[in-house]
């Protein structure tokens, strides 16, 4: 299940963020549209959860809410599994002292340049710089091995769905952002793994301070 959920989170990074480079010296339009807000469910195998998406400034600033729920059953018979088969002595370590916790609640917020991702429950959080994909978005996915399938309607919105043999699918609105995607390959029984939008709202208006850092955390 290891490579799966690698393999998710890192397609998910990558096509969320092959954007637009900025095409002005005035305005750096990452994105296409001005601001959105963007609710999402999801199931990561053993992990289901809400993601909540919000951006303005074309881009530049965006607001990333996730609430985790973990069934800590499952992802400790997994552990145990994934234990066995590795020969570091401080990795099995490393797991066996894993704290599980059956809900996290994080935040990533970008502002320009700046990423900040946000451990809610523990008041922790870590800079890091953000970096953008050169070339253009549809350039991107085809070296990634993506295929565009077919066009489709997702909530009302028109999608380009890409397929990568074997592995994923996702519906791309506006040529740059994924509203759903899908393991496509077998997976192990009662293990799922799909994300997908269940509101786009281009009319969310924007409050004042959106984007600002709670003022009590900790950064390392």
């Amino acid at each position: 299940m290891k490579p799966l959920l690698t393999a998710f989170a890192l397609a998910s990074l990558i096509y969320s963020n092959c954007a637009a480079q900025p095409d002005s010296m005035v305005v750096k339009k990452r994105y296409p549209i001005k601001s959105c807000r963007i609710v999402f469910q999801f199931f990561n195998g053993p992990q289901r959860g809400t993601k909540t998406v919000t951006f303005d400034d074309w881009g530049n600033k965006v607001k990333e809410e996730v609430v985790t729920m973990t069934d800590t059953a499952t992802m400790r018979k997994w552990m145990a599994s994934l234990q066995d088969s590795l020969n570091q002595p401080d990795a099995r370590a490393f797991m066996q002292n894993l704290r599980l916790m059956a809900v996290q609640h994080n935040l990533k917020i970008t502002v320009g340049s700046q990423s900040y991702g946000i451990d809610l429950d523990h008041h922790i959080g870590a800079k890091s710089p953000v970096y953008l994909f050169g070339g253009s978005f549809e350039g991107n996915m085809k070296q990634m091995g993506f295929a565009v399938v077919r066009t489709d309607t997702f909530l009302g919105k028109p999608c380009k769905v890409w397929e990568h043999p074997g592995s994923f699918r996702f519906w791309i609105w506006k040529n740059f952002y994924v509203v759903k995607k899908e393991m496509i390959q077998s997976l192990a029984a009662g293990m799922r793994m799909e994300e997908y939008a269940t509101e786009i709202d281009e009319s969310y208006p924007i409050k004042p301070g959106e984007f600002l850092i709670p003022d009590n955390i900790r950064f390392r």
